[in-house]
C-alpha cells in the first residue's frame, strides 16, 4: 500500500485501509476505487490522506497502533461525556478510565511504541478524535520519558480531556472552563485536570490563561501541549508529518519545552510507512519500513532493491 494525499489525483485509485467515520461505520472500504464523489466526502470528514493499492507495494503494511473496536468505544464513550459537560451534569470517567488503562496497556507491552503518523488518520475527525489522538500521542511520550503504568494513566486522561472546556466556551477560556469541570469531578485528580488548564501555555510565558513560565507548566501540560499542536497541524489538509515536526521546532524553546520536543522527534516517524520519498541520489521510492530512534532515516523500497538510510549514510530523503 502507498499513502496518497487526497486530492483529484485519487481518482480511480483502489483503497488499500477502510475509511471510518465517528460511529465506526466504515465510509469507504478496501477495495473501493475512489471516485470523485469520495474524494470530496472524505475531505469533508476531515480525511486528507489514505492508503491505496499500487503495483510494487503489496509486501508494504500499515496496522492501527490501536485497533479500531476499541477506538470507537473511547470516541463513543466520549461524546457521551461531552454532550454531559455541555448540558452541566456531573459524568463519570469511570468507564473511559477502564477503556484508557486497556489501550495503555497494548501499547506498553507492543514493539510498535513508536508512532507512525498516519496510523491513526483513517477515521472522520472530531474533537473527540482529536483528543483521543493526542492522548496516544502523549502516552507515546510518557512511555519514553518512563512514566509507570499509573502515571502513563493519569497523563492520557488528562490528555483525552484536555479540551473537554470547549463543550461549554468557544473562546480562550476554555482551559480555566475545562479545569472547573474537571475539577467539580471528586475522582479526577488536580495531576489530570491540569492539562485543561495549562495545555496553551507557552514556555517563555507567553500563553494563556495565567502566562505561566516553564518552571511553573507541569511536565503533563508540557506534552500534552505538543502533541496537541502536532495533531492540529497534522489533521490540516497539505501538512505532512515532516512540516508540521518542523513548525514544532520552530517554536521551542519559546513555545515548547526542548527536552521533551527530543523525545517527540526521536519516537514519531515524519516519514510514515507508505510514504512516497526522492532520495538525495535521484532515485525514488516508497518508506516500507521505519528504523527505531531515526524517523529520519526509514527504510526505502526503490525499484533496484530497499535501501536503508541507516545503513546508507551519505544518503538522505531530498522530499516527500
Amino acid at each position: 500500500m502507498k499513502l496518497a494525499v487526497l486530492s483529484e489525483k485519487c481518482e480511480g485509485k483502489v483503497l488499500a485501509k477502510p475509511v471510518y467515520n465517528r460511529h465506526g461505520q466504515i465510509v469507504l472500504n478496501t477495495g473501493r476505487p475512489i471516485s470523485k464523489y469520495s474524494v470530496q466526502k472524505l475531505l469533508e470528514l476531515g480525511i486528507n490522506s489514505v492508503y491505496v493499492e499500487e503495483l510494487g507495494t503489496e509486501d508494504i503494511v500499515v496496522e492501527d497502533l490501536i485497533e479500531m473496536r476499541k477506538r470507537i468505544e473511547v470516541l463513543n464513550e466520549m461524546e457521551s461525556i461531552f454532550s454531559q459537560a455541555a448540558s452541566k451534569k456531573y459524568f463519570s470517567e469511570e468507564k473511559i478510565r477502564g477503556l484508557i488503562r486497556e489501550i495503555i496497556m497494548g501499547m506498553s507491552i507492543s514493539e510498535k511504541s513508536v508512532l507512525d503518523a498516519n496510523s491513526i488518520r483513517n477515521i472522520e475527525n472530531t474533537i473527540c478524535v482529536h483528543s483521543l489522538n493526542v492522548a496516544i500521542l502523549s502516552t507515546l511520550v510518557g512511555i519514553h520519558i518512563g512514566y509507570n503504568f499509573e502515571k502513563l494513566c493519569e497523563l492520557a486522561l488528562g490528555a483525552l480531556f484536555h479540551d473537554i472546556g470547549k463543550a461549554v466556551a468557544d473562546g480562550e477560556d476554555h482551559t480555566e472552563k475545562g479545569f472547573e469541570v474537571l475539577r467539580g469531578i471528586n475522582s479526577i485528580k488536580a495531576i489530570t485536570a491540569i492539562g485543561a488548564l495549562q495545555h496553551h501555555e507557552h514556555c517563555d510565558g507567553g500563553g494563556y490563561p495565567k502566562k505561566a513560565q516553564s518552571k511553573d507548566i507541569h511536565e503533563f501540560s508540557k506534552i500534552i501541549a505538543i502533541c496537541n499542536e502536532y495533531d492540529n497541524l497534522a489533521s490540516m489538509q497539505g501538512i505532512k508529518p515532516s512540516e508540521a515536526v518542523e513548525r514544532i521546532v520552530a517554536q521551542t524553546p519559546s513555545r515548547f519545552d526542548e527536552k521533551i520536543i527530543k523525545i517527540f522527534k526521536e519516537n514519531t516517524y515524519i516519514y510514515p510507512t507508505g510514504t512516497e520519498v526522492r532520495l538525495s541520489n535521484g532515485k525514488r521510492g516508497i518508506v516500507c519500513n521505519q528504523n527505531k530512534n531515526m524517523p529520519s532515516r526509514p527504510i526505502v523500497k526503490t525499484k533496484e532493491g530497499h535501501c536503508n538510510l541507516m545503513e546508507e549514510l551519505t544518503i538522505f530523503i531530498e522530499a516527500a
